[in-house]
């Protein structure tokens, strides 16, 4: 996961503001703290692209390692004219 360098300098400039003695934490609690906020973010701000460029024209590949991907609506086929939103 790459994450974009003015979403992160954001996200450590609030974290140290908003935690008293952020500075101070090692780099694995701040790793903790910075992958929360994260988890809440819209990955289109937040990250880059990791998937390849012709992942839409893939048909049964396998993508080695893991992704990161946000869901941002689902449609139930089961019930027509009804969507949900994320």
């Amino acid at each position: 996961m790459k994450f974009r360098i003015n979403w992160l300098s954001s996200c450590v400039s609030e974290l140290t503001n908003s935690i008293p003695g952020f500075g101070n934490l090692n780099d694995s609690e701040k790793e903790k703290l910075i992958i929360q906020k994260f988890l809440l973010s819209d990955v289109k701000l937040s990250s880059v692209g990791m998937l390849p460029e012709n992942v839409t024209t893939l048909h049964l590949v396998h993508l080695p390692g893991p992704y990161v991907l946000q869901v941002n609506k689902i449609d139930n086929i089961n019930c027509q004219g009804y969507t949900f939103r994320v």
